[in-house]
């Protein structure tokens, strides 16, 4: 969803150009004072962490991180020379936590966190603040400013946005249609529509931006996020300090589906990188004003990949992750699902005895939890289900045909294709003439398993899929390239710039040569299942953190509410025929809640033939958490995986 807002009524707007907001000139600012941590002495140190309530090893660990921090807190005892030892100065705890403009301050019942030094190592909890006297950093007359837990302040004033870093020196602006300026230079580059920008400590500026004429936009709207605090400024909404953040995150896309527009991330060097089609970040390439109009794109150098912190990578991915993913805590991910995780499950096979359906005599061939067979052999990919009926043929220079229809539509670079059950098909293509491109080598990941056909490796199953998946990208930074999700429907939906999956249109392959790219109907979002959300980010998480099983549901997603299970149940029953919930009743009773809190993998069931789900239900181990029936009936072509904490048991198959 956009985070577009209707402007309100009244509100003026400048002319286009280059202009900005009256302020004053840029300039970098310093505090002055101690450049060591013996310089603030022990009983500045001391009120610091007493306030803060850490630890004084915390307190100096962080002042050592940051050096900048301590010349910050050196200008404050400066200026404090009256107050008492021990005592902190009247500037750091004149605001709490989540302190509004006329909010008196904290008594002794509430202590304040001071304004220098904002991170808790101790708590994943990000939080913003509004300084109650204001930054000697702020430079334009009647602006508004925010605090982040890096101890970055955010000066906000109409069309234009300046970050200052710890030590007060302008490290951005963004201002007038919109340009970028970074580290207090001039212009570097441009972007037009709804983006956001990610500091390093994690913190999102949302950018709300409406066009003013053909290819130029300006900033109408700003929210500032930093776990659940949203500082809003601007056109859209009601201004100040709000604790609704995640709920907002959630809500709103983190940009637009236009080349103008994206998702940036700051670098340790203040500069800024772009997301790219694969999720991965790359350098911002700088461009004058006269080049971006002709383009309107934001471009970002492909040779020059950037790697973001664990903060800033949970900010990005925060829209998409399940809501019991916390925050890195001292730089960790939560891993996910706890030990009793059936992951283990969740693998690929290659069958012994070929199914009967599928097309070539001598194709290699893997089969996954879901029951899909993916079959490969030279430039063409088959997907079938588990009855033999075929999804999707992908084939020649590139072709994409959904179902069993002809061809739909087209794509040319390396790109990625998902499977319900998070089975990532990677297709790894080459040119063979000018906009023309074919299939060379194919990858089916799905955890620690993959199974390559074609060159680039050897042909087979390999047992290093997560590591494989890391260091190579879903996808090319390329119009032509994407990373693409099943749907129910048996079509498939495209990832867009803000990280959402979209239907794709159906395009001829005279208009995809006329114009190379995959297009996507930015109107017609698309759920796909927590398999396939996982799937989609694997390569940008930790390597531990682990993908819960199909059937799985983690406890957070449960209801504690008494009887809302049972509302739960009721409105699964108006999602899937009568007859498929009492098979699966009969049958899994454990899978009921699963599909009572995932409607997108309900959707799945209701839609698929009664005979392989009861196939599935009878004989695919790796869909649910639990041991799977001794006896295969005798044209069953189902693998069976060993169990979690059992011995491996004999295939039937052998």
């Amino acid at each position: 969803m956009s985070k577009r807002r209707r402007k309100e009524p009244g509100t003026s707007r400048p002319t286009s150009g280059k202009e900005g907001s009256a302020s004053k000139p840029l300039a970098t600012t310093s505090h002055g004072g101690p450049k060591d941590i013996a310089s603030l002495g022990m009983a500045t140190l001391n009120a610091i962490a007493a306030e803060l309530g850490l630890p004084m090893g915390i307190v100096r660990k962080v002042l050592e991180a940051d050096p900048s921090l301590i010349e910050a807190f050196g200008a404050i005892k400066a200026e404090s020379s009256g107050t008492a030892e021990g005592e902190l100065p009247s500037a750091m705890t004149g605001t709490s936590v989540g302190a509004r403009p006329g909010e008196s301050a904290p008594t002794e019942s509430s202590p304040a966190i001071a304004e220098g030094l904002l991170v808790d190592l101790q708590s994943p909890h990000a939080r913003l603040f509004v300084p109650e006297t204001r930054p000697r950093c702020c430079q334009i007359e009647g602006s508004q400013a925010v605090k982040t837990p890096g101890m970055f302040t955010i000066e906000m004033a109409q069309y234009d946005i300046r970050i200052y870093n710890s030590s007060s020196q302008q490290i951005t602006r963004i201002w007038g249609d919109p340009h970028v300026n970074e580290n207090g230079g001039g212009d570097d580059w441009h972007f037009g529509n709804n983006s956001t920008f990610v500091l390093t400590d994690g913190t999102k500026i949302c950018l709300d931006t409406e066009e003013t004429s053909p290819g130029v936009w300006l900033v109408h709207g700003i929210d500032i996020i930093a776990g659940n605090d949203r500082y809003h400024f601007g056109t859209g909404g009601e201004a100040g300090l709000t604790k609704d953040g995640n709920e907002w995150d959630k809500s709103h896309a983190d940009a637009a589906n236009d080349v103008s527009a994206g998702i940036f991330a700051m670098k340790s060097d203040g500069t800024w990188a772009k997301q790219g089609k694969d999720g991965h970040f790359y350098d911002v390439q700088d461009e004058s004003w006269e080049d971006y109009l002709k383009t309107g794109d934001v471009t970002g150098d492909n040779s020059q990949k950037v790697e973001i912190n664990e903060l800033q990578q949970h900010s990005v991915l925060y829209d998409h992750l399940p809501d019991y993913v916390e925050a890195p805590r001292g730089g960790e991910w939560d891993k996910g699902p706890d030990g009793g995780s059936q992951f283990e499950t969740m693998k690929l096979q290659v069958p012994v005895n070929r199914p009967k359906f599928v097309q070539f005599p001598d194709s290699n061939l893997v089969q996954t939890p879901l029951g899909y067979t993916v079959e490969m052999r030279g430039m063409e990919i088959l997907i079938w289900d588990l009855q033999g009926k075929r999804i999707t043929r992908i084939w020649g220079d590139p072709h994409v045909n959904e179902k069993e229809g002809g061809d739909n539509w087209h794509f040319g670079g390396n790109s990625t294709f998902i499977l319900p059950d998070g089975t990532k098909i990677q297709a790894d293509t080459e040119p063979i003439s000018s906009g023309l491109w074919v299939v060379v080598g194919v990858d089916v990941i799905l955890g620690e398993s993959r199974f390559h056909s074609g060159t680039g490796d050897k042909e087979g199953m390999h047992t290093d899929g997560k590591e494989w998946d890391k260091k190579h990208s879903d996808a090319d930074n390329r119009e032509d390239a994407g990373i693409f999700a099943l749907t129910p429907s048996g079509e498939w939906a495209m990832m867009g710039r803000d990280g959402h999956f979209y239907d794709i249109n159906e395009e001829t392959w005279g208009a995809y040569l006329n114009d190379p790219d995959v297009d996507l109907d930015s109107r017609k979002r698309v759920d796909i299942t927590t398999q396939q959300e996982f799937a989609a980010r694997s390569d940008q998480l930790p390597i531990e953190m682990i993908m819960p099983a199909v059937g799985e549901v983690h406890e957070a997603e449960l209801p504690a509410e008494a009887g809302a299970m049972r509302a739960l149940l009721e409105e699964l029953s108006s999602l899937i025929s009568p007859e498929r919930f009492n098979l699966i009743r009969d049958q899994e009773p454990d899978l009921l809640p699963a599909l009572a809190v995932d409607h997108q993998l309900a959707e799945y069931v209701a839609q698929m033939p009664m005979p392989t789900l009861r196939l599935l239900l009878e004989h695919a181990p790796g869909l649910i958490v639990k041991a799977p029936s001794d006896k295969a009936p005798a044209d069953a072509i189902w693998p069976r995986p060993e169990m979690v904490g059992l011995p491996e048991p004999t295939p039937w198959w052998s």
